[in-house]
């Protein structure tokens, strides 16, 4: 029997923009003919660096896997605890143990590495 915790960290995949590829917008065909069928669903892939603009204790980002600077934050969702003139620190919520929650690990990211994604409905104190 394999652990939660083994569990974790077994299934580690590359990182890709949501929507896949560049042709966004197109998707198979759902009755198997080969042809593909337009899809309104998926935008197409545009930006990925965030322009700077005013961010609020709160709002989630997700960090870049391709400009993130610590690359074990690569992919997470980040809580901004504090707008910086270079960006944000904020942390992301660890996995507990034993019945416990986890802790934050805090995190610095500059503009580059980020992209705003929502907001927490709640946050660490």
């Amino acid at each position: 029997m394999v652990d939660l915790w083994q569990a974790a960290w077994m299934d580690t995949q590359p990182l890709q923009r949501a929507g896949g590829s560049s042709q966004a917008g197109i998707r198979p065909d759902p009755e198997g003919q080969g042809e593909p069928v337009s899809s309104p669903v998926l935008p197409p892939l545009t930006g990925g660096v965030m322009d700077k603009q005013e961010l609020k204790s709160g709002q989630l980002v997700q960090l870049n896997p391709e400009t993130v600077g610590n690359r074990m934050f690569a992919g997470c969702i980040m809580v901004v605890t504090e707008p910086k003139s270079f960006g944000a620190q904020g942390y992301v919520q660890a996995l507990g143990d034993h019945g416990e929650s986890g802790g934050q690990a805090y995190y610095r990211a500059q503009w580059e590495e980020m992209e705003i994604v929502g907001t927490a409905e709640w946050v660490a104190e």
